[in-house]
């Protein structure tokens, strides 16, 4: 379907293949990726915590 949109609008335009290459390498070079910052002294604290205290 995204390459069928792409011909109508651009009919002299690439390939399907070179259409697909492109896309490929675009989504490679801007891939998203999520960094969470992990504190492990909280995490260590909260287990200690509820190991002491009575249930």
């Amino acid at each position: 379907m995204l390459y069928r949109e792409y011909k109508e609008r651009h009919p002299e335009g690439y390939s399907r293949s070179r259409f697909f290459d492109y896309l490929m390498r675009h989504q490679v070079a801007n891939s998203v990726v999520m960094h969470l910052e992990h504190k492990p002294e909280i995490n260590c604290l909260s287990i200690m915590q509820a190991k002491s205290c009575p249930s």
